[in-house]
């Protein structure tokens, strides 16, 4: 596990097809390169799961990266984000998030709305 003020990040494929990108630690002006990288190279999968559980900092430039990469994917509902309620679930209620690109509790709750929607 990365100390809390470095970023780890973990592609890993759900049971359900979904990728799901897990976000581990800060997400800030220094780090916000390589998760762009990681959300560039997202897979072919019809759901693309960003997984906020265990960040524990989100700045403005990560923000706009996450809404960016959801703009990006086109498909409203292939791009969703997992935020538990926290500081950084309140940044994107706050800044407006939802919108843009649904935002889930967990990871199940995610892929499960994302099979009801398809």
């Amino acid at each position: 596990m990365p100390r809390p003020d470095e970023l780890e990040l973990a592609l890993e494929q759900h049971s359900s097809g979904a990728a799901v990108l897990r976000v581990i630690g800060e997400v800030d002006l220094a780090t916000v390169s390589e998760m762009e990288r990681a959300l560039a190279a997202s897979s072919s999968s019809s759901l693309f799961v960003v997984d906020l559980t265990e960040c524990t900092f989100l700045d403005s430039s990560a923000l706009h990266a996450l809404l960016s990469a959801a703009t990006n994917a086109g498909d409203a509902d292939g791009f969703v984000i997992v935020a538990p309620e926290g500081g950084v679930r309140r940044l994107l209620d706050i800044a407006g998030a939802a919108p843009s690109v649904p935002i889930h509790a967990t990871v199940a709750e995610a892929v499960e709305a994302h099979a009801r929607s398809g």
